[in-house]
């Protein structure tokens, strides 16, 4: 007669299937959610607020913008002498050797104007196509200059602006129409993506910024009429920015999860379009918010939209190889985030 009995753990000590999963991570309780939600709110408020109303509490002065100078030996070194003692830091001066290098460097978006002096008149090169910020502080220098040499002022304007557009908002409303698609794109593609394989969710990107990219177009170009030449190329470049942020927050979702859309909300609604260009030029914006702006999808939107609208082109392929980094990067995270989820 076998008088063993089964072997049996104490109460509360057998193993338990929740027991073996090591992965799982400490519950949060909602109402800890709800704590850290309103704690989390004042702090975006005021990053919202500082980044804002940062360009406006600046002290509006240019930083290191690039300037051409052409003319004359005597009157291209009186021209530096002012410029470095009046306006210390303001400018970055590029030397050429006759005027009409100078207007094709202006052009060509090496410089985003130019001062070209002789013996009897000084010409300003402006470009309204950068800004009217820009253009208004050239001409005002060039007159401070011109009256201290003794010598006539002449503006030439190089890119002037349509008579569609004659405030040069296009860009700008554009961007701001743009906006909203994109968070809501964003949001939508990581909702729907859950359900899809890879392939789908790359798919799913461009499909949704061809979507919002045309109906933000249609309404400004067609609908409005304030987009002039080159329209149906910011169309796609429209498209492209899209691709560039929705690509970028699914991946971030893919990778980090539900707080990969606040990342790249906060990163263009609040950074991204503050040193956009759409309203202050980088060159007038504190120095760590000019060397920021040119690496965010709302700075080089406004930059390649430029270039397409009123310099032919020049200039374009630096911000297309940003945007198409943001994408790329995007898609990274994508692959990155579905290899991590496989894993566990």
């Amino acid at each position: 007669m076998n008088t063993s009995r089964p072997t049996t753990e104490p109460d509360g000590l057998s193993p338990r299937p929740d027991d073996l999963d090591s992965t799982a991570g400490p519950a949060i309780s909602p109402r800890w959610r709800l704590s850290a939600l309103i704690m989390a709110l004042p702090a975006v408020a005021v990053l919202i607020f500082g980044f804002f109303t940062g360009a406006s509490v600046s002290d509006m002065k240019p930083h290191a913008m690039p300037l051409g100078i052409a003319g004359p030996p005597p009157t291209v070194g009186d021209v530096g002498r002012q410029l470095a003692t009046g306006q210390r830091g303001a400018f970055r001066t590029r030397p050429y050797t006759s005027a009409g290098a100078a207007e094709q460097a202006v052009r060509n978006r090496e410089v985003v104007a130019a001062l070209c002096g002789d013996s009897t008149a000084l010409t300003a090169v402006i470009a309204a196509g950068e800004g009217s910020k820009v253009s208004q502080s050239i001409t005002a220098l060039a007159q401070q200059v011109a009256t201290r040499a003794g010598l006539r002022l002449r503006v030439h304007d190089v890119a002037p602006l349509p008579d569609s557009d004659p405030q040069g908002i296009a860009l700008s409303t554009l961007l701001g129409s743009l906006l909203i698609p994109g968070i809501v794109g964003i949001i939508t593609v990581a909702v729907i993506a859950e359900a899809l394989p890879l392939t789908a969710r790359a798919l799913l990107v461009p499909v949704a910024a061809i979507v919002a990219g045309l109906a933000a177009f249609t309404m400004l170009g067609p609908g409005l009429n304030i987009l002039s030449g080159g329209s149906w190329q910011v169309a796609g470049l429209s498209m492209l920015y899209l691709v560039a942020i929705i690509g970028a927050g699914l991946g971030l979702v893919c990778a980090l999860g539900p707080p990969g859309v606040a990342i790249v909300a906060l990163t263009t609604m609040t950074l991204g379009n503050a040193t956009s260009s759409a309203n202050v030029p980088v060159w007038f914006l504190p120095d760590w918010m000019s060397a920021t702006g040119p690496l965010l999808p709302p700075n080089v939107f406004m930059a390649a939209g430029r270039s397409l609208l009123y310099f032919d082109g020049a200039g374009l392929t630096q911000p297309i190889a940003v945007l198409l980094a943001w994408a790329v990067g995007g898609y990274l995270l994508i692959v990155f985030g579905r290899v991590r989820r496989g894993r566990r």
